[in-house]
């Protein structure tokens, strides 16, 4: 059973694409391993067929307690691994998973920790072509779109198929050739669930209505997994000129820019945003924001159940999701001695500001000079409040006026910083006026100058 001589094309077959996915002879793999026929055969074929270095390969049996049987499966694997001389680690789930969903989920879960124990540079599953035949008729009934119909890959998010555009009639007649036994899972033949359904009735009925259906289904996912990278390109080469901004979970878009694309690239773009903020858009939160990036108001927020925002104002879109790592709450910085310098950091709307001050005039974007008065405290740095208001030279105004004749993004205005003076009267908004009572006057003078500070 453990020649592997008889199948040394299949075994080639495997080789070449695990070196065209980047995993050469010594990369280390986590083979899953469940002890039926497909992953016995992947376990063997990069045991003794497919060129693998020894010790790099390491099977992960996950028992998910959830029929009878099942801990004869692990023992049975267990001895399988010994007499192969394969690294072997295994679980079993203290509780048995309500559905496939959650037994999916806690399978994975023992596979990508088994991988990080070990130092493999990927999990190898033993998916083939009928498993692929399945997955897109799922992924079409479900109406998951072009992505959907691209079905699985080679080799992604840390995990690798070789044995994906292989048969499972062409690994049961290797099993055969190399005396493999295995175990065979009696829920597989059941017809509940729908891959079960699918693999039992709906795939044998569309190759008797059409011969050479499942070879036709085939074609149709490599075809869309090239149109996929293609589109998957296109984003790559749109998106830098729209980005005006980017912090960790916070990106900033030219609206104008995006909205004048075609709808369904402005889709694309708007779930390749939120996917580089750590959010997603499903088809409603997609209909959501495509409306909101056309409407017709000057600005506003748009709250996605995902945990995605989107932001308008001003010609931007501002879209931020779970990644991002706000400052903490307001932390204001008052400042009774500015003559002799210092330095120190403020956070207004979640944003942190670098804010210095002294006798000398710092370099950085926005610097005013101040004449220094008497009293227990100079100055205080503080957030934004609504009803601010500054007396300039030509009159008292709104801060929201001057922001939003400077064009300042409404979004923008609450993460921004205003000094006033020890009287708690409005001294400075920087980048944008200095209050009248601040101009010129005898005595000692000071600067003061701030920064933002990148979050990402």
């Amino acid at each position: 059973m453990t020649g592997g001589a008889e199948g040394g094309d299949l075994g080639g077959r495997v080789a070449r694409r695990l070196a065209e996915a980047g995993l050469g002879p010594r990369a280390r793999l986590v083979v899953g391993c469940s002890g039926g026929g497909d992953s016995m055969v992947l376990l063997h074929l990069l045991r003794f067929a497919a060129g693998r270095e020894p010790g790099t390969v390491v099977a992960a049996h996950f028992d998910h307690a959830m029929r009878p049987g099942s801990a004869g499966d692990a023992a049975w694997v267990r001895g399988v691994c010994r007499a192969w001389g394969v690294g072997l680690r295994e679980a079993r789930a203290p509780v048995a998973p309500a559905g496939e969903g959650e037994a999916r989920a806690a399978r994975w879960a023992f596979l990508e920790g088994v991988a990080l124990e070990v130092g493999a540079e990927a999990v190898a599953t033993a998916h083939h072509a009928d498993d692929q035949v399945e997955t897109v008729l799922h992924h079409l009934v479900r109406g998951t779109g072009l992505r959907g119909l691209a079905g699985m890959s080679l080799r992604a998010h840390g995990r690798v198929r070789p044995l994906l555009p292989e048969s499972r009639a062409t690994l049961r007649a290797w099993a055969g050739r190399v005396g493999l036994a295995w175990r065979e899972d009696p829920t597989n033949a059941l017809l509940h669930g729908p891959r079960n359904r699918i693999r039992h009735q709906v795939a044998p009925l569309l190759e008797s209505l059409r011969p050479g259906a499942s070879r036709g289904i085939l074609r149709t996912a490599r075809l869309a997994a090239a149109e996929e990278r293609a589109l998957v390109q296109a984003e790559d080469r749109l998106l830098p000129p729209l980005l005006l901004r980017r912090d960790s979970g916070r990106l900033r878009v030219d609206l104008p820019a995006l909205v004048s694309l075609p709808p369904e690239l402005r889709a694309r773009l708007l779930r390749r945003l939120a996917r580089d903020v750590g959010g997603r858009l499903d088809a409603a939160g997609t209909r959501t924001a495509m409306e909101f990036t056309t409407g017709t108001s000057g600005g506003g927020e748009c709250r996605i159940p995902s945990g995605v925002v989107l932001r308008r104002s001003l010609g931007e879109l501002e879209v931020e999701g779970p990644l991002h790592e706000s400052g903490g709450p307001d932390r204001p910085l008052d400042v009774t001695h500015p003559t002799t310098g210092g330095t120190d950091e403020v956070v207004t709307g979640g944003e942190r500001w670098t804010v210095r001050w002294g006798a000398d005039e710092p370099d950085v974007p926005w610097t005013a000079r101040f004449r220094a008065e008497p009293g227990p405290r100079a100055f205080r740095v503080r957030a934004w409040a609504p009803g601010d208001r500054i007396h300039l030279a030509q009159g008292e105004v709104s801060v929201a006026r001057l922001w939003q004749e400077a064009g300042v993004p409404l979004h923008d205005r609450r993460r921004r910083p205003v000094v006033e003076d020890g009287r708690g009267r409005l001294l400075w908004v920087p980048g944008s006026g200095r209050a009248a009572h601040a101009e010129g006057g005898p005595g000692p003078s000071f600067f003061i100058g701030i920064r933002h500070v990148d979050n990402s």
